[in-house]
């Protein structure tokens, strides 16, 4: 069954749908005069279109979600993290209670150079048995 949904223009860049295709998680973000504040991960109802509710990530202390990455089963998802000094790190967010726990990926050999063709890429992921 294909499904159609319409989010708010300030999730939809970013909206990365669940396992199921009920809910999707992006990050809401205001611009300020200051720069861009987050206000946690919005996650929302794909069969009304409306934020069922907001998870407050919490992350170790510098570090800010930039990107959601993918989900990992219903209740957890995969962030791209940034520090203090724009160093990028992973981490998965439990969607209940908002814990952040580190994912250990290192990408050095792959990230320091240039993917060529287009279609080579870094992908996230996990294999079940």
């Amino acid at each position: 069954m294909v499904g159609r949904f319409t989010l708010p223009g300030n999730l939809a860049a970013s909206a990365v749908p669940s396992p199921s295709g009920r809910t999707t998680a992006t990050l809401a973000r205001e611009v300020t005069p200051d720069g861009v504040a987050g206000h946690g991960m919005v996650l929302t109802d794909t069969s009304t279109g409306r934020p069922a509710r907001t998870v407050a990530p919490r992350l170790p202390a510098g570090r800010q979600a930039r990107t959601v990455l993918r989900w990992d089963g219903e209740d957890a998802v995969v962030v791209r993290t940034s520090g203090p000094r724009d160093e990028s790190a992973h981490h998965v967010v439990d969607l209940a209670t908002g814990a952040a726990r580190p994912l250990d990926v290192r990408m050095s050999d792959v990230a320091d150079q240039l993917l060529r063709p287009a279609e080579l890429g870094v992908v996230l992921g996990k294999v079940r048995q």
